[in-house]
């Protein structure tokens, strides 16, 4: 499961008109000449949070339904301004001669990804005059079910000498992700066994992802092939070294081994 951010969303409703002191929408279209159609209320939920798949409906109310020929609602995602879908409300109820509410249900699946999202509302008046009429924000929320990260493709050399730099390379897969992967590193044993701690009480050693080619020697950031360079100074005992590979996540869920002998010479 991912990392979760705590964000406050308070209710956001804009609309094209302006408001009594109750909050009723009293402004009609505005460019549609002698129309009093007029929004009355918007419903649809601030927040849905959804796994996988979910719905969620869509509701506005009008006024003086005689006049509309049809109601859409364009759902966007507002980071960018993207139209993701636009579906037609049926009304689905008249409460008195004058009002009626139209809405809709908008499917949510996996291509989603958390966060705010708008929701226009537009009517087509029977004249052929068309006109948004209300923005309504939802801030969407998809709950991932955590899957540990998974290392493969190691490539490393099978024999150094002591003072050579070489450079080593694995492949980590995260099903939720690759901003999920929290670290990438490795643990370096001695031929006896001993565990490398550094000065500072380190002993496992990060892999970069950067693109920071003279510091880890990784060529290309973001593409989930974790490299990083190593030294092994003479001094330090010849023969053959153990290097373990591990990845863990933001829910602290850890990965396979990938264990490797390294002969120094």
């Amino acid at each position: 499961m991912k990392k979760i951010i705590v964000m406050i969303f308070l209710p956001l409703l804009f609309f094209y008109g302006c408001a009594k002191e109750d909050g009723t929408i009293v402004d009609p279209v505005t460019n549609g000449a002698n129309s009093r159609v007029a929004v009355v209320s918007v419903d649809s939920p601030d927040t849905l949070t959804y796994s996988v798949v979910t719905t969620f409906t869509a509701k506005i109310v009008l006024s003086h339904p005689e006049e509309i020929k049809s109601v859409t609602a364009t759902l966007n995602d507002f980071r960018d301004n993207i139209p993701l879908a636009t579906v037609a409300l049926s009304q689905s109820a008249q409460f008195n001669d004058t009002t009626a509410e139209y809405s809709a249900s908008f499917g949510i699946d996996t291509t989603f990804t958390s966060g705010v999202y708008s929701i226009d509302f537009a009517v087509t008046l029977i004249s052929g005059l068309s006109e948004k009429l209300a923005v309504k924000y939802i801030y969407i929320k998809r709950i991932y079910e955590n899957s540990p990260p998974v290392l493969s493709n190691l490539v490393i050399p099978d024999t150094v000498a002591f003072n050579e730099k070489f450079t080593f390379h694995v492949d980590v897969y995260d099903i939720n992700g690759a901003s999920d992967v929290r670290e990438v590193y490795y643990k370096l044993y001695k031929p006896d066994g001993a565990l490398i701690v550094n000065s500072q009480g380190i002993s496992e050693f990060p892999l970069s992802d950067s693109g920071d080619t003279s510091e880890s020697g990784d060529v290309t950031a973001g593409d989930g092939i974790y490299t990083m360079q190593l030294l092994i100074p003479s001094g330090q005992p010849a023969g053959v070294w153990r290097m373990d590979f591990r990845a863990i996540d933001y829910q602290d869920s850890l990965s396979n081994i990938i264990s490797h002998n390294l002969t120094v010479q």
